[in-house]
């Protein structure tokens, strides 16, 4: 686990790939090489970032070849790091707190390790949801 403020001072990929609009992804341009440098910036497993990028093992690698990854997989990691730098935000960017939370049963988020929904759309806004009803103390 990563100690309190580490993210925050590397979140260089993080924040970059979190500030991109909808309307800015015709013109983004990222090589498959991000996916990787963005997992390792934020200490995620590889399968983890399979689950995100909604592809196997070897699509995986797949997408790390890529001279120019297309505007869904921008679109599919920006939205993925605009919900974790929430939730980093959430806990004060104590990295460890969050990997807590991330890896902890959620009786609110329906029994299940919260970790396993970033893995879809829907998961990462039940996420998302999650977070502000943290940071607002109405979790309960």
């Amino acid at each position: 686990m990563a100690h309190k403020g580490k993210n925050k001072r590397k979140a260089s990929k993080l924040n970059e790939l979190a500030k991109i609009t909808s309307h800015q992804l015709p013109d983004v341009r990222y090589n498959g090489m991000i996916v990787k440098e963005l997992q390792e910036e934020i200490y995620l497993p590889r399968e983890n970032m399979e689950k995100v990028m909604g592809v196997k093992k070897s699509g995986y690698y797949s997408i790390l070849g890529k001279a120019l990854l297309d505007p869904d997989q921008v679109d599919t990691l920006s939205n993925f790091a605009r919900v974790w730098l929430k939730g980093l935000n959430t806990f004060d960017f104590d990295a460890a707190s969050f990997n807590e939370f991330l890896h902890t049963k959620n009786r609110n988020l329906g029994g299940v390790l919260p970790i396993t929904l970033i893995h879809s759309e829907s998961g990462r806004r039940e996420l998302s949801d999650a977070f502000d009803r943290i940071e607002y103390s109405i979790y309960g």
